[in-house]
């Protein structure tokens, strides 16, 4: 079992994709058969923005769906319903937690859905793909590779009291590619102690867009996620050089 299936994580997949105004008006109609699908399948389908070259809309299984001219983005959030009883206050239910793998699966599905229709006929420029895990924890029962992150980051003054850290780093690549990661550590003992939120924002760089139609853009969506949960295993169990 993955580290981050122990703790409360979710994912975003992310493609960032070269403008392309003539085909981006068209996004909305082409997601039409989608969001036809999602709105009897779950009874309602809540449209955030919908604009000439942007469409951005939220799901009640959780999942926030953003086509924009410049990015294609999946990403989940447990979502919250409010439930009634008569005689009774409203009282809000969170869907059950799930496995941040199961999550992520369930993610990179919607956004094969999302790529099949407005790649299906034209490719898209892809610049970039992203594989997100954002997680809330406590500290004192932190994975030994994120506790050993800490404990690098403290090591010139021996405590943090608060931190907000983003750190960039190149983790491989050739000619055509390269590979990165965002680390994001975020807390505050003075307003939330005890609680650290993490987000490790893992991504592949295209040196020159990848002009693809939906199965090829499937076909790095796997490649992409097995990278990142690989890397996202290194940094749970330590294996970064720190000393």
């Amino acid at each position: 079992m993955r580290w981050l299936d122990n703790v409360l994580a979710t994912p975003i997949i992310g493609l960032r994709v070269e403008p392309d105004f003539v085909r981006a008006p068209g996004y909305p109609a082409a997601l039409g058969p989608l969001l036809n699908r999602l709105l009897q399948e779950q009874g309602e389908i809540k449209i955030e923005t919908a604009q000439p070259l942007s469409l951005v809309f939220r799901s009640t299984d959780g999942f926030l769906h953003k086509v924009l001219s410049t990015d294609v983005i999946v990403e989940f959030n447990y979502p919250l319903s409010a439930q009634t009883k008569p005689g009774e206050l409203p009282t809000l239910e969170r869907r059950e937690v799930e496995s941040y793998s199961k999550l992520l699966e369930q993610t990179e599905a919607r956004m094969k859905d999302v790529v099949g229709h407005i790649a299906a006929q034209e490719p898209l420029a892809v610049r970039r793909v992203g594989i997100v895990a954002a997680m809330r924890h406590k500290r004192d029962n932190l994975p030994p590779g994120v506790k050993a992150l800490l404990e690098h980051l403290a090591r010139p003054w021996g405590e943090l009291l608060k931190s907000e850290t983003s750190l960039l780093a190149k983790l491989a690549g050739q000619d055509a590619w390269r590979d990165q990661c965002h680390h994001t550590v975020v807390f505050d003992e003075a307003s939330q102690p005890g609680s650290i939120q993490l987000t490790l924002d893992w991504q592949r760089v295209f040196t020159e867009a990848g002009k693809w139609r939906a199965p090829q853009i499937e076909e790095e969506l796997r490649r992409s996620r097995g990278s990142a949960l690989e890397y996202f295993e290194r940094v749970g169990a330590g294996e970064l050089a720190y000393e």
